[in-house]
């Protein structure tokens, strides 16, 4: 049976190099889709929901106030969001863009994982070379 939270925590997990934080929020009623908060390595933080076939960005909180009120944001993890977000800049996020897969969805709005994520590319290939071709 598919779970849309699980693919969407194995799909974070797997870019962790790539984003500061997130969180999961649990919603029992439906595997069809799942939503979580992303700290972009920028500081600004992102809501997404990932369904079956897509990716997309449903609210950007890049200020203070609309982190303090979000209803879904556990009130331990405010208080750090906070000060990340008020040391970002504001940058133009994409919502309700629909995106293939969470690395086209990062590489999109994140300078900070575009560079990463090619450093790690460029790492792994210079580790294993491509065997030589007679």
């Amino acid at each position: 049976m598919y779970s849309a939270l699980i693919e969407l925590e194995t799909e974070l997990n797997d870019h962790i190099y790539g984003v500061e934080s997130f969180y999961l929020l649990q919603d029992k009623s439906s595997d069809s889709y799942a939503t979580a908060y992303i700290q972009l390595l920028e500081g600004e933080l992102i809501q997404i929901e990932h369904s079956q076939s897509n990716y997309s960005i449903i609210k950007s909180l890049s200020d203070h106030q609309s982190v303090k009120n979000d209803i879904e944001i556990p009130q331990s993890l405010k208080s750090i969001i906070i000060q990340k977000v008020e040391s970002s800049g504001t940058r133009k996020i994409q919502l309700n863009k629909s995106f293939e897969s969470l690395t086209a969805l990062l590489r999109e709005n994140s300078l900070l994982f575009q560079q990463n994520m090619y450093s790690e590319l460029v790492s792994r290939l210079l580790k294993n070379p491509s065997p030589k071709k007679f």
